[in-house]
């Protein structure tokens, strides 16, 4: 189909041109029957064609999930001949003729293609209107076709009925073919004088839009028919409402749009997928409204090929529609059944990975925002039955909207235990994990003790371990960034004892106990607590108990661990033993998990600095480089800078004095002022860049503006 964009592309503002005049301008083209079309002809074409996708625009923005289609000189194939009319419209395809004053001839050649048009369709229906004219042949032929209504489908009956009025038009009935009664039911008159129709077009276009918007709706839809005539567009009812919206026609909508003439499975299905632009599976759909895959299918086949709907890489989406759909008494009940059946779909599948998994979390959120404040109890639980899916998707932006989704709805009144259990972990595993990966540690830490002093307060030990392990984390990794030394060990010393109490707790628990790899990862996060403290010797110790419970090799906590042997091993100048263990754990981590490919990150990095002090700066250079991609990939932009600065680093650019002044900033400030620096220096002559060592002043400005714009550009969250 042509585009309508294509159209109207590059029209200003016009003055309002009456109706009589718009199309006397058009370019004089062939008509369908007799001579070269004359500008009135054209223009009474035109201005049918403008009235009928006016009524249709109006059907459109009534009843949004059907679909209508208009177009200007259609061929048609009739039996190995082509047949040509002015304008067509589908469904039901009624191919029209517009002759302004037709003539006996006119007539005649429209009936001996309404015969040759039919031959390849019992359903299409051919219409002529006309203005005025056509003599006593119009007048006979009205009248046949009010007998052959009247005769409903008896021929006999028809037959007797022509005799009766002493109806017996040879010409007509040799037109019409072999059977002349059973075309004629398809065939219909329409007299439209042609003040009449201007006067319908201007009244349309002022219910569909007001006076000023109808006026440049009628515009718009003259110049497209104008066009269309010598090309032979044609163009989907729908994208012409919303080329006009584009242009700031303001149409309107009824209030209700009445999904009634659907069944009942159908118009529930439909609502539901209005809920979710990404499209859900046909299962859960099925499931939801209470019918077979199979019958949901087949319902929705017509609409398939009507572009109501689409189907792609599993997924079944409604596609834009002018009005939103209502219909359902209950709707609020509905989309919760929705969201329970793609909870339980998505639940039955936890491995799954790629491009679809991101596009059907996107719809369960979608489902759970429309059912946050009529049904919060199911979306209390989100984030705890999504947990894991969530994470492996990498996107963490869906993380914390799930987390907050569940926390949203677990804060309602009157709520239960299990509501509060979903706010508690949304807290901790969604919100602090989201936060702690982005580098915003103190809000991390906040959410977790949060959910630390919620879960206490009901007595949940399960989480109460977890928060106890995560704020271990926390405070090893604040301890990592902090450069005052008495704040250092206090926190370090924080995140001993909370990890020991979480080692004690998953201990007692029966559903883990003393020989549990959750136990395993806990003495693996101690270990690194250790190192970070230079506590080597306890290190060690904490590793060798991690090493004896977690022994799943293809699991995070695996690599996690054997990371943590490596950096050991580092901190001992044992870089070939180091280098060793960190390739031994990218070996082992070949999982489409993104939680496993941030640990690959790591281990890049790590591999990286051990193969600089082994003075392999190329392969240093390129596992830096790794790391960033993958970093970056994740959107874990903190991160990105720090395997960013590595490489900066390596191609010693700084001096030393300048390198330690810049180790006190962020990662992404480090990489601007690299990025300012090397800007500078290109503007300086070879020979003075050599020379000028610059001065304190200099490094200081560079760190203000590179703090500056990373203030600026740092929004992603």
């Amino acid at each position: 189909m042509t585009s309508v964009s294509e159209v109207v592309a590059g029209s200003g503002k016009r003055r309002r041109t009456p109706i009589g005049e718009r199309t006397s301008r058009a370019e004089s083209v062939s008509g369908a029957v007799g001579g070269p079309a004359t500008g009135s002809g054209i223009l009474y074409q035109i201005n049918y064609a403008t009235d009928q996708t006016l009524d249709l625009m109006a059907r459109a923005l009534s009843a949004p999930h059907r679909q209508w289609l208009v177009g200007m000189e259609p061929r048609v194939d009739s039996d190995g001949a082509m047949t040509a009319w002015d304008f067509f419209t589908k469904p039901p395809e009624a191919l029209i003729e517009a002759k302004l004053s037709p003539t006996r001839e006119d007539i005649l050649e429209w009936l001996r293609r309404v015969e040759k048009g039919a031959v390849k369709s019992t359903e299409r229906q051919f219409r002529l209107v006309y203005s005025d004219g056509g003599g006593a042949l119009m007048s006979c032929l009205r009248a046949l076709l009010r007998i052959a209504a009247e005769a409903d489908g008896d021929t006999t009956k028809f037959e007797n009925l022509c005799s009766s009025e002493r109806l017996n038009h040879p010409t007509i009935f040799q037109a019409l073919g072999s059977s002349p009664y059973n075309l004629l039911r398809r065939i219909t008159l329409v007299c439209s004088p042609q003040h009449q129709l201007e006067t319908n077009i201007e009244f349309r276009a002022r219910l569909l839009a007001g006076e000023e918007d109808g006026r440049r709706l009628i515009d718009m839809l003259s110049r497209i028919f104008s066009k269309a005539i010598t090309e032979r567009a044609q163009y989907a009812v729908t994208e012409l409402i919303t080329e006009a919206r584009s242009r700031r026609v303001e149409l309107r909508s009824p209030p209700v749009v009445d999904s009634a003439d659907l069944p009942h499975d159908l118009a529930d299905a439909l609502l539901i997928l209005q809920a979710c632009d990404e499209g859900l599976p046909a299962e859960v759909v099925a499931g939801a409204v209470g019918c077979s895959e199979s019958k949901l299918h087949s319902d929705l086949g017509e609409l398939l090929t009507t572009n109501v709907i689409s189907e792609e890489n599993g997924l079944t989406r409604l596609l834009p529609l002018p009005s939103k759909l209502t219909g359902n008494s209950d709707t609020d009940e509905l989309l919760s059944r929705a969201l329970e059946s793609m909870l339980r779909y998505l639940e039955s599948r936890p491995h799954i990975h790629g491009a679809s998994i991101d596009r059907q979390l996107r719809s369960a959120l979608a489902l759970a925002d429309k059912c946050v404040g009529s049904y919060p109890r199911p979306v209390a639980r989100l984030f705890m039955r999504l947990d894991k899916l969530l994470k492996s998707s990498g996107n963490k932006r869906l993380v914390l909207r799930a987390a907050q989704l569940s926390i949203n709805a677990a804060r309602r009144p009157r709520r239960t235990k299990l509501e509060v259990e979903g706010e508690t972990q949304a807290l901790i595993c969604g919100k602090s994990w989201v936060f702690q990966r982005i580098g915003r540690l103190p809000e991390a830490r906040s959410e977790a003790q949060k959910s630390l002093k919620l879960g206490e307060e009901i007595g949940w030990d399960r989480n109460t371990a977890y928060c106890k392990k995560c704020l271990g984390r926390l405070h090893r990794m604040e301890a990592e960034a902090e450069h005052d030394n008495s704040r250092r060990r206090d926190l370090l010393s924080k995140s001993e004892a909370y990890l020991t109490e979480a080692i004690e707790m998953f201990k007692r628990m029966g559903e883990f106990g003393s020989n549990h790899p959750e136990v395993g990862d806990c003495y693996s996060l101690l270990g690194r607590t250790y190192l970070v403290a230079a506590r080597k010797r306890e290190a060690e110790a904490a590793i060798y108990e991690a090493t004896r419970l977690i022994t799943d090799e293809g699991s995070k906590d695996y690599m996690d661990l054997t990371i943590l042997r490596g950096d050991l091993l580092a901190a001992k100048r044992d870089w070939t033993g180091a280098r060793s263990a960190y390739e031994e754990a990218l070996r082992h981590s070949r999982s489409d998990d993104n939680e496993i490919t941030e640990m690959r990150a790591r281990a890049f990095l790590q591999l990286g600095r051990s193969l600089e002090a082994l003075r392999e700066a190329e392969r240093a250079a390129s596992c830096f480089k790794k790391a960033a991609d993958i970093w970056q990939s994740l959107e874990e932009f903190t991160s990105t800078a720090g395997a960013r600065w590595e490489t900066i680093r390596l191609g010693k650019i700084f001096t030393d004095d300048v390198e330690r002044r810049l180790l006190r900033e962020s990662p992404s400030v480090r990489v601007r002022v690299a990025e300012l620096h090397a800007q500078r220096s290109a503007g300086l002559s070879k020979s003075v860049a050599k020379r000028a060592k610059p001065a304190s002043k200099y490094w200081q400005q560079l760190i203000k503006e590179a703090t500056e714009y990373v203030a600026v550009e740092d929004v992603e969250w």
